[in-house]
């Protein structure tokens, strides 16, 4: 029995180790089960890796590729630069010479405008000297203007009787035929009502006509008794022949003078400031009113060329402006578009420049005799 017993307990440790030995083999299987599925992610994922690591591979070609496309294309852009700079520094130098040779035929033009001015002017006056000459041996001399006599260009009646120290005062209008015959006779001294309607136009006309009297310019308006005084004046004709103004400006001065010109017509302007500085003359320029009347105090000129076109008829308050100059500098009047005398008129209404007038006799009075 005892032999029994301890078999069936054998027996029982047997069976144990049989149940504990299924586990550890169940268990094992299931760890085999697990190790397959980690094999076959990790196969799943070498391949994905595999996969990657192609695209990377082709991604990478790819970009190689292009930075190879992109070195050959900045290659190109370099040489594009330099072969634009190369011809941009080619038109630059084509420039500056065009420039140059433009320089050098629009002196050459202005030097040439100048001696035909000159040429002209003298003709002029050798033609006029040997009419005198003729109508002289003609005819007996005819009374005219006495030396000390003084031409008023205005439709204001009432400066006839402004005349003061024996000086006679004749009053002509605009426009008057008699205006030509002042060419031959020139009187002491011409004072024009630039406010007058077809002043600027007789401006013109007394010079056209060969006159040589120094003419003063004033702003006045009809049936006042009063004027703005002005100092000379000188009529530009439009366009701007630099030559030609340079020649009526020898009137009045020479080499080194201070003169301003002020207008927005940049080409015209900048021909004739050439023109004047060839000759020596010192010149400034302005393109409005505002900075032209800096000028005046700074730089004193003794001639200002005034463009009268210059807009919302800033030129001709500056004419007005001048008169606040001490001594007033000659004024080149280039002629506008607007109607001379509405503008003068209403540059007159300002009661800046109202204060500035003077009786006409006064005005007169201050006039300078025969030069």
């Amino acid at each position: 029995m005892a032999r029994l017993a301890e078999a069936e307990a054998a027996a029982e440790r047997e069976r144990e180790r049989l149940r504990a030995s299924e586990g550890e083999r169940e268990q094992l299987a299931a760890q085999l089960r697990e190790a397959a599925t980690r094999e076959e992610r990790a196969g799943d994922e070498i391949a994905r890796l595999m996969a990657d690591t192609g695209t990377f591979l082709a991604e990478r070609e790819q970009l190689a590729e292009a930075r190879a496309r992109e070195d050959e294309a900045r290659a190109r852009h370099a040489d594009l630069e330099m072969r634009v700079e190369g011809l941009r520094a080619e038109r630059e130098a084509e420039v500056v010479a065009v420039s140059a040779r433009l320089e050098s035929i629009a002196a050459e033009r202005d030097r040439l405008s100048a001696a035909l001015a000159e040429v002209q002017a003298e003709r002029d006056c050798l033609a006029a000297e040997a009419t005198r000459h003729v109508a002289g041996e003609a005819r007996p001399p005819q009374s005219g203007l006495a030396p000390a006599d003084i031409v008023v260009v205005d439709d204001e009646p009432a400066w006839a009787a402004a005349a003061a120290g024996g000086r006679q005062v004749r009053v002509i209008p605009p426009g008057d035929p008699a205006l030509q015959s002042l060419g031959g006779t020139p009187p002491a001294c011409v004072v024009v009502n630039l406010a007058a309607r077809g002043a600027l136009a007789a401006l013109a006309t007394l010079r056209e006509a060969g006159s040589s009297a120094r003419i003063w310019g004033c702003l006045a308006t009809p049936g006042a008794g009063r004027a703005l005084p002005l100092g000379p004046v000188e009529p530009v004709v439009r366009p701007v022949e630099p030559g030609a103004v340079l020649a009526t400006l020898r009137r009045h001065a020479a080499g080194g003078a201070r003169i301003l010109t002020v207008g927005a017509d940049a080409d015209a302007l900048i021909s004739l400031r050439l023109a004047l500085v060839r000759e020596g003359m010192s010149v400034s320029m302005a393109w409005d009113g505002a900075r032209a009347v800096q000028l005046f105090g700074t730089e004193r000129p003794e001639i200002v060329v005034i463009d009268l076109a210059l807009p919302g008829r800033a030129g001709y308050a500056l004419v007005a402006e001048l008169a606040a100059c001490d001594p007033p500098p000659v004024a080149a009047l280039i002629p506008g578009d607007d109607d001379a005398a509405t503008a003068f008129a209403a540059t007159l209404a300002g009661q800046a420049h109202a204060e500035r007038t003077l009786p006409l006799a006064d005005l007169v009075a201050r006039l300078p005799g025969r030069e």
